[in-house]
């Protein structure tokens, strides 16, 4: 419960660690601790309980979480936070999840973020009254959003090309490099034309949905997408990233300190800066005991 419903992800640990210290726990205890060991970037240790769920959990669980994605997820942070920057947050508002799009003021960016219409729909989210969002540029002539075309499948990237009459092309998918076999969402096509911000659980994301760029080449070919590495991205969910015409300022979602049906939304400057550590180190003795709890603030 403290997992997913408080804004503090380490408080869960100490519980979690306790259940998986017990030989006759359920097996999800090893994934739920696995997860809270991933949010709180200690992915050495959850690739060992993520392990060790897949050792011992039921297989229909261990395909349902995904759970092999998540090891290769780990390991993608244990290489993406050997160098990493900060970010400086301009505005940060926490709002309910399904409302998130509405508080993106897109006046300087231009166009606007709508809940996705029939045209844009397959007919699988049709039949399930799947309603997601997705960004309508000013006087577009081609739209990027997101499909899904079953329940066994994942979501992809699309797009379709305004035709003369001024109806839309059928859906035409992105395929590789964009998509993979794990979700991909909330594009925005920045109004240069070139580059492609999307949201991906695959690609060498550090967990949940990562934010990453794409940009066209000269040949018409699009990159290998880029990680937008921490602290854009964390093992949370992180995704619609808008960025203005001069790429001086974005938003983008993240669920990272939130407790489960809430998100923030933030605002950010795009320059990065150095992250600014702090070392604190020192020693403790004692005669009457030889362990201690050290809380650094």
């Amino acid at each position: 419960c403290l997992l997913y419903s408080g804004t503090d992800k380490e408080r869960p640990i100490k519980y979690l660690q306790f259940a998986v210290s017990k030989p006759e726990v359920d097996p999800l205890a090893y994934y739920y601790y696995a997860v809270g060991l991933h949010l709180n970037y200690e992915f050495v240790k959850a690739i060992k309980y993520y392990k060790k769920f897949q050792t011992k959990g039921k297989d229909s669980d261990v395909k349902k979480f995904e759970v092999g994605n998540s090891i290769v997820q780990c390991e993608n942070g244990t290489t993406l936070l050997k160098t990493i920057t900060d970010l400086i947050v301009l505005d940060k508002k926490d709002i309910k999840e399904d409302d998130f799009y509405k508080v993106y003021d897109l006046t300087d960016f231009g166009g606007q973020i709508l809940v996705k219409i029939d045209e844009f729909q397959s007919d699988y989210e049709k039949k399930n009254k799947i309603k997601d969002v997705f960004y309508f540029p000013k006087n577009a002539e081609k739209i990027f959003f997101t499909q899904q075309n079953s329940s066994e499948g994942s979501k992809d990237i699309y797009y379709k090309i305004r035709n003369p009459n001024g109806t839309w092309s059928e859906s035409i998918s992105m395929g590789r490099p964009v998509n993979t076999k794990f979700d991909e969402d909330y594009p925005f096509m920045h109004p240069d034309g070139t580059s492609l911000y999307f949201a991906s659980k695959g690609h060498n994301s550090l967990g949940g949905y990562d934010i990453f760029a794409t940009r066209l080449d000269a040949e018409g070919n699009w990159t290998e997408p880029k990680n937008l590495d921490f602290a854009i991205n964390t093992p949370a969910d992180d995704y619609l990233f808008i960025t203005d015409m001069k790429g001086e300022t974005a938003y983008f979602t993240s669920n990272r300190e939130t407790p489960i049906g809430e998100v923030s939304v933030y605002r950010i400057n795009m320059e990065r800066v150095p992250l600014d550590f702090a070392f604190v180190y020192g020693s403790f003795n004692s005669d009457k005991t030889k362990k201690a709890h050290i809380k650094v603030v």
